[in-house]
């Protein structure tokens, strides 16, 4: 391949490094000589904290349930839940068991896999300090609660 794409946090089921290095080894021999591996992560102090967020949508509210932390391991369970107008619930329409991984630890495990550098895609924020959806790359975050961030990683 030319290109894969590791989103929606889904590598994020490798729980352990060793899971993870296989799986990314086995994306470095799938990719063409010139190609790349794009993963998304998030983060923050809110990234670890059990919390429900709520977004209205046009007849709904989606709600990103945050339920369990451990912070000895990083391992993370999430909810997707959905609230009706109705006044109905459905509860725990998606599950997300996960460990959370932070940007350094992968882009050192990516280049213990092969890949010959790493670039890190940091979302920018707007005159308020709000994100604005402009990811660059950078080598320097800011200090926000709660991020998302896309590695990209040459073979």
């Amino acid at each position: 391949a030319e290109v894969l794409a590791a989103t929606n946090f889904s590598w994020w089921g490798f729980k352990t490094r060793e899971q993870l290095a296989g799986y990314l080894r086995n994306c470095y021999a799938s990719l063409q000589d010139e190609g790349i591996l794009m993963m998304d992560c998030y983060g923050g102090p809110e990234a670890q904290i059990p919390q429900e967020e709520e977004r209205e949508q046009d007849g709904f509210d989606y709600v990103w349930d945050q339920d369990t932390f451990n912070p000895i391991t990083n391992e993370i369970t999430c909810y997707i839940d959905f609230k009706f107008v109705n006044g109905s619930r459905l509860k725990k329409a998606f599950a997300y068991d996960w460990r959370l991984w932070s940007l350094p630890e992968t882009c050192d495990l990516l280049a213990e896999c092969g890949f010959s550098r790493t670039v890190v895609y940091w979302e920018g924020t707007d005159e308020d300090g709000e994100p604005d959806g402009d990811y660059q790359p950078s080598r320097v975050g800011d200090l926000a609660t709660a991020w998302v961030a896309y590695i990209i990683a040459f073979k």
